[in-house]
């Protein structure tokens, strides 16, 4: 987490359950679950002041060392981590030159302008390249009209990926899909990032060949991205854009015993078929 006086110049701090989980499906065939109790995002920071488009953006997009803002160890001093929500325990070598590189790759952005519509970012490698779809990621609001959210600062949200990840993606990614998504909510100058780690939330990773997880979630970022008013009143800002990120993890995870909250919201049924419990 972000500590010390880098606090003190934000506008307010978020809360893990600005973004939550409400209904998780593992893409085998089985039918979404509906979550009595929603799961919070993992980890967030900020608000912070600043323009995210013109942060630096990756160029290889394969997760390395300074290639891209949330690859970068403390960047403008809004973290002091290797990378955002990367300890230095958890550094990687992805490209053979020691455990250096944080992991983060680039997913894609959605404009509020053109309401909400995902553009899937690419990875490359030189030999092999991939490109995220563009129905990854679908951010509504209830003051959408016409597919334009007005001023929104909450609505839900959807993150259905492939059934299983298509070879090259997997290829680029060393064989074991994301362990942690990162989504950047932007409002005029300001923006807040929450994370959801799949260890956290006591999912198992995806490898190769495995069925994805599709989710289902609300996002409320008013008491977040706020500003002054000419009355001296703090009043919500309306979203401008989300970006996604997510962490390539290069070795094994090791996966906890599930919390009994997971046990009770997914079924004894689900948990066997999955494989949650060691």
């Amino acid at each position: 987490m972000l500590v010390g006086a880098a606090w003190t110049s934000q506008a307010a701090m978020c809360g893990v359950s600005d973004v939550q989980i409400t209904e998780i499906q593992v893409l085998d065939g089985s039918a979404a679950e509906q979550l009595a109790t929603p799961l919070n995002a993992t980890e967030c920071v900020g608000s912070f002041t600043g323009n995210n488009s013109s942060f630096t953006k990756p160029v290889d997009n394969l997760g390395y060392k300074d290639d891209g803002w949330f690859n970068v160890d403390s960047y403008n001093g809004w973290w002091d981590t290797p990378g955002v929500f990367v300890e230095d325990d958890a550094l990687q070598n992805l490209q053979g030159k020691g455990e250096i590189d944080p992991g983060w790759i680039y997913v894609g952005k959605a404009e509020a302008d053109s309401g909400f519509s995902f553009n899937g970012a690419t990875m490359d490698n030189g030999d092999t390249s991939y490109t995220f779809l563009d129905s990854l990621l679908t951010i509504s609001c209830p003051t959408q009209e016409d597919g334009i959210c007005d001023d929104a600062s909450s609505g839900t949200f959807s993150w259905t990926p492939p059934a299983t990840n298509p070879d090259a993606l997997m290829e680029l990614l060393g064989g074991e899909f994301f362990d942690k998504v990162g989504i950047v909510f932007k409002a005029a100058t300001q923006f807040v990032i929450y994370e959801f780690d799949l260890k956290e939330l006591g999912l198992n990773p995806v490898y190769d060949g495995d069925p994805n997880y599709a989710f289902k979630g609300t996002w409320d970022v008013s008491q977040t991205l706020v500003k002054t008013n000419k009355n001296d009143k703090t009043v919500s800002q309306g979203l401008s854009n989300v970006t996604v990120w997510a962490r390539d993890p290069a070795a094994i995870v090791d996966v906890p015993a599930p919390t009994t909250l997971v046990l009770v919201l997914f079924g004894l049924a689900l948990v066997i078929r999955r494989r949650f419990m060691q």
